[in-house]
Order: structure tokens, then sequence, then C-alpha cells
């Protein structure tokens, strides 16, 4: 029954590989009892059966006749605890089907509602942990569980399946009900407690026994004792995503050395070979990160993908060589990096021996970076531990895949109640520790975007862009005021529209500050990359003065020139700005202006605001929009700080000259002119010739 479309078998735990579904009933029932609400094991069955715990926490304290708090569900838990550890085994069939899967080179999981220390709990008690570790899925990893499609849906994303080429084995109607949402395939397990009707529903039928699930149909085994295990359709899975990224055919992998190591690895861990092992038979691998060249777009890169199908894509000695090799081959032939990372992070059956790696991975990014070479990386799902400080969290471009799990933290690690929201690609992105979230079907042409642009930087100094109105130079200080606070003047945005053909963001000052009053990243004009910072008309925050040192420094060290667009009535000056460290803040972009090593050019397109401005403007190659100005201070503010009264404030602003050619006088900014205007051809005067026609 599980034929050549299914690439994943998703298991449910309690009453598919476990057999508990008896045991779990009968503690809630006499639990809900002590707290008032009678109940029996059959109606907790047909009313939790395939549940997660907060619903049924909920459900408890909904109905108690007693306060019921926190300690309930610790004690729902230790008696379950006890339960299973007294009496779990498997089903009928399980051992025996899950070997003849892993014949199959077939990958399953664990997809079930329980937290992840009552389901390591159960699959220890009935000795399937050791086959099933780092391929478990609990409602603790996701903000719905069943009969939400989110629990099946991440396992699914997680191991690199479709979901209409997974195939979902369940014994409750929440369970059925939540592939189905997530639109798998399903099939009930009636082998325990539930009655056939209850999952009717389910897509491919009901069975009553596991060992059906082995073969085709029912009766013939799919191939004797010695079938051989599947590589090629697991090595396809596992490679996919550098197929779909890359130029076809492009894809080298790079030759490395493999690393001899003592039985069960460097320290020993019992079972560490034959769990390797069996990670190679489901994935056609024999480590967690292939390593490679290929050309995107036809720019030859080194690629590194991890496979999270092989132990969980962690970093064990054995990985750290062959990223060292990649980052090595990047160096030797001065390319960028590109890393698709899947990790839960270092892996524990090497100790220490494989979180050292991340020193070695570390001292290769720095020589990288330090060799004025670009790396990228791509998030999947999860990006977690080590891997993602140090290949995501270094890179100097971060995308990421909607809905990726992201975060220092993996989901089994975290404090109890933290905020699952807060470890998605999203929330980083809100954050301002990546760059972007891009859809699967727009990342290959994304991520060639980037390579290109970053191939082909502008040679020489940009030229400033013109201004988008023919306003002319204002007459008074006030009228230049006026003019630079005008709803309608043209802002940030229509700048960069008209002076680039394409932008690509680069966003956040990576320290978990964003700035929605500045638009940074790599734009393409004359098909050459410049890289920009532009303030939007706002006052800027710290988050922003970092997030601009950040790229101008990124852009010295990649060779791009730089162009920054001026447009702010000043720094932000609240408390809020303060604590977050103003003044470090606008000092460092100072900095990273005044050593910049390429060409920068800066255009005031309307409120040149004192340091908040000035942070932004290039010594010497600085210009002026006709309706902008740029001044010490704002005139209000002199006023102000000279008690002068409101009537006073149009005549500070002549003193203060800040006027577009107050600022040429002073030698402080050039002035842009709009192109003059077409000649205007007589009524009767004929059209002029199409090109080509003279």
């Amino acid at each position: 029954m599980i034929d050549a479309t299914v690439d994943l078998v998703i298991f449910d735990c309690d009453g598919v590989l476990v057999d508990t579904e008896t045991i779990g009933p009968a503690v809630v029932a006499a639990l809900a009892g002590e707290v008032g609400w009678p109940l029996t094991p059959d109606v907790v069955r047909a009313r939790f059966l395939g549940r997660p715990e907060a619903y049924l926490y909920e459900q408890i304290r909904a109905h108690a006749t007693v306060p019921v708090g926190p300690e309930w569900l610790r004690t729902y838990r230790d008696r379950v605890s006890e339960a299973f550890a007294a009496a779990p085994h498997t089903m009928p069939g399980v051992t025996g089907l899950l070997d003849a899967l892993d014949a199959r080179g077939l990958p399953y999981c664990v997809g079930s509602s329980g937290s992840h220390a009552r389901i390591r709990h159960s699959l220890t008690h009935a000795g399937l942990w050791p086959r099933l570790a780092g391929r478990v899925f609990s409602a603790d990893d996701v903000a719905h569980g069943k009969p939400a499609p989110d629990l099946f849906l991440h396992a699914a994303r997680t191991l690199g399946a479709e979901p209409a080429r997974c195939l979902v084995i369940e014994d409750s109607p929440a369970g059925v009900d939540a592939a189905l949402a997530a639109g798998m395939p399903v099939i009930g397990y009636t082998g325990g407690p539930t009655e056939p009707a209850a999952l009717a529903h389910a897509s491919h039928g009901v069975i009553a026994a596991l060992p059906e699930l082995a073969t085709p149909d029912g009766d013939a085994p799919p191939c004797d004792a010695g079938c051989p295990p599947r590589p090629t359709e697991s090595e396809h899975r596992m490679r996919d995503l550098v197929r779909r990224l890359t130029d076809p055919g492009s894809f080298t992998e790079l030759a490395v050395e493999r690393r001899a190591q003592p039985p069960d690895g460097p320290i020993g861990w019992p079972g560490y070979d034959a769990t390797r092992t069996r990670a190679a038979t489901r994935t056609g691998e024999d480590e967690s990160v292939l390593a490679g060249t290929a050309t995107l777009g036809g720019v030859p890169v080194v690629l590194l993908s991890f496979v999270f199908g092989y132990l969980g894509g962690s970093l064990g000695e054995r990985t750290g060589d062959r990223i060292e090799a990649a980052y090595a081959a990047a160096l030797d032939r001065r390319l960028p990096l590109v890393s698709l990372i899947a990790t839960g992070g270092s892996r524990m059956q090497e100790g220490m021996r494989a979180l050292s790696q991340l020193q070695r991975v570390a001292r290769r990014a720095a020589a990288l970076r330090d060799a004025g070479l670009a790396q990228l990386a791509v998030l999947q799902d999860p990006t977690t531990g080590g891997g993602w400080a140090v290949l995501g969290g270094a890179a100097d471009i971060a995308l990421a895949l909607p809905g990726a799990q992201v975060g220092f933290a993996g989901s089994r690690v975290r404090p109890p109640g933290a905020d699952p929201a807060a470890y998605t690609a999203e929330s980083h992105l809100a954050t301002g520790q990546i760059d972007a979230v891009v859809p699967p079907d727009a990342l290959r042409a994304t991520l060639t975007r980037y390579v290109t642009a970053l191939a082909r930087p502008y040679p020489g100094t940009p030229p400033p862009p013109g201004p988008l109105t023919r306003a002319p130079l204002p007459d008074t200080g006030w009228a230049a005021i006026r003019a630079a606070r005008a709803a309608g003047r043209p802002r940030a945005d229509a700048y960069l529209a008209a002076y680039f053909t394409d932008l690509l963001p680069l966003g956040g000052d990576r320290a978990g500050g964003l700035d929605p009053g500045l638009r940074c990243g790599i734009g393409l004009r004359d098909g050459r990359a410049i890289a920009y910072v532009a303030q939007c008309g706002t006052a800027n925050t710290p988050a922003g003065f970092r997030t601009a040192s950040r790229v101008i420094r990124l852009a010295g060290r990649l060779g791009l020139p730089v162009l920054t667009l001026i447009d702010t009535p000043g720094a932000a000056g609240d408390a809020a700005a303060e604590r977050a460290g103003a003044g470090p803040a606008i000092a460092d972009t100072f900095l990273a202006l005044a050593t910049a090593p390429v060409p920068v050019t800066s255009l005031v397109i309307g409120e040149g605001g004192s340091g908040g401005a000035m942070a932004l403007a290039a010594a010497g190659n600085t210009w002026a929009t006709p309706d902008s100005y740029f001044s010490v201070i704002a005139p209000e503010l002199a006023a102000a700080i000279l008690k002068k009264p409101a009537a006073d404030i149009p005549h500070l602003a002549d003193a203060l000259r800040l006027r577009p050619q107050d600022l040429a006088a002073l030698g402080v900014a050039g002035i842009v002119s709009p192109p003059p205007r077409p000649e205007r051809q007589p009524p009767d005067a004929a059209p002029p010739a199409a090109p080509g026609n003279r």
C-alpha cells in the first residue's frame, strides 16, 4: 500500500507505533474525576484522541469544579509517564514495517500531538527511539496542533517532502482531519481501540494491521530480502534544491578526503555508526552537507547544501571537513559562497569535537570576509543552533524561506513558554536579522539576481540622481524649508526607482533592529551594482544608523560604490533612541563613511536635518536638489534655543543659510539641475523622424 508515489511516511505515535491508547485515557479519566469532571476512558478517547495537550488542559480547566493550574498538567504528565514505563510495547508489526521501509530507503518520521518529552518516553520504553531520534515532530513545534495541518506540514517541510507525496498513518479522527487539511494522503489504522467508522473519511482507506502497509498490494512483497535500497530516489530528494537553483548540469561536487574515525565516532557514542548507516540508507548521502561548485545565471559560485534528513543536518567532524573545503575553494578561486542551510546545530554524538567545528567555520568565514568575497545564505526549515550563528547569522546576505524555523535555540531546548513566533523567518526579518523572505518559486531568480549584481560592480563614482521635479531654487530659507517638507515632494522610493533598474534589499542592523524609515540594498544601474542607503523623511533610529554602517562597510569589502539619499528632519532624539545607543550608532556611521574604500555619492532630496543627515553625507561629493535644504539645526529649534518668538522662525531660516544655493556658496554641496525641457515644435512642424528612419 506504500507505492512509489510516496516520499515520506508520517506515523502518529500513540496507538500506531506504541500501544498506549488504553493507558492515556484511563489516566485522564482518573485525573478529571479528581477535579470534579467525571469521565470514562471511552469518553476521554472520543473527546481527546489525537488532540494536543494544550487542548486537553483547556477543557479540564473549563469543566473542573475546583481551580486547576499548571500543576494539573505536570501531574498528568508524571502519571502518564509512570503508566507508560510499566506497560508500553510496540503495536503488532511495527518493527517489520520499519525494517521494510529502511530496506526501500524510504524516510519516515513521527508526527504526534504529544509533547517531545512524552513522545521520547513512549518510544524509548518501546525500543523505537534509536531509529526515530531526530525525526520526531510534536505539537510543541507549531502554533496549532491537530486537527490543524500545521504539524504535518512542518514535518514535510523539514524533511524536504511535498505534502502530496507524504503518507500519514493515523488512528484518530483529529489526525485524519489534519492530514486531509495538509493535502496529504492518509490511512486510518484501527489496530487499537478506534472504531473503523470513526476513520472512514481517511482518503486511502482503513487498515487493521500494520504489515499491510509493507507491500504494494497487501500480498506480494515489493522485493526479496536482498532488495537494494533506493539511493537514487533519496538522492534526488536531497539534491533537488541544488538542481533547481543552479544552472543545468553545473553542480560539481568537491572531492574531500574522508576522515578516519574510531568505532562509533570520536567519543565512542554507542550505536553512532549504526545511526549513520541508517541515515545514509535513507538519504543516499554519506554526510549532512554537500559541497561543490556551480553557476547561477552563468556566475560561478561555491555551494554548500545541508541534508537535513541526515541526522538533522548536524555538524560533525566530517561535516566540518566539507564546509572547510568549500570555504577554501571559494578563497582559492575568488568566488562567492552560497550556503543552503537546514540544520539543528552541532552533532551531540561527537561531543565537543562537533562543537569545535564552529571555530573552524568562523575562521574560514573571517578569511573570506577579509578577502572581499561575498557570503550568501538561504535559511531553510529549520536553521538553528551553531549552524544559524556561524553560517546564517554571519552571512553578508541572508535570505529565508517562508515559515522557516530560525533561531539559536531549537524547538526542544527553548525556555518554557517561549513564544514560537519569535523563532520564525518572518520574525527575524521584522527584527533586522535577515534581509528578505523569499517564496520557493522565486528563490532561484532572487539568488541569481544577487550573485549577478555582486559580480558586476559599477565602475568609478556613481553620478548623482537628477531632481524629479522642476522646482526652482528657493528665494528664501523658509521657502526652502517649506519645499522640502511638502507632502507631495518625491521621496526616496521614487528616486531609487528612477535611478536603478533593479533593487535588491539589505535590511536590518543584524542586532535585532530595523528602521522602517531607511531603505538599504544593492541597485543595478546600466547593469552594474551600486549599494544604496536612503533616508525616507523620518527621524532615523539607532537601528537605522547601524544598518547604514553595515551596508556601507559591506559595500567597501565587496568593492561596490555607494549612493546615499539624505532626507531626515534629524536623528531620533527620544528616550528610547537614547537607551538604544543613538550617539554611538551615529558616530559609527560617520566612521564607516569616512573610511569607506569605495566612491560615495550623496544627494540631499528633502530635509537635511543636522547630524542625522550629515552622517550620510560624502565629504566632497554631496549634492542637493532645488527642493531641499541642509542645516546645522532646524529653524524652529534654533528659535527655542535663542528664546525667539515664532514670528522670527522664517528670519532664522535665512540666517542659517540652508538653501541649496547657500550650500553651494559655502562649498558644502553642489546643486543638481533638472534636464532641459525639450524644445517646443511649431504647430505646423512635421513630427520628428523615428530612430533609424532619418
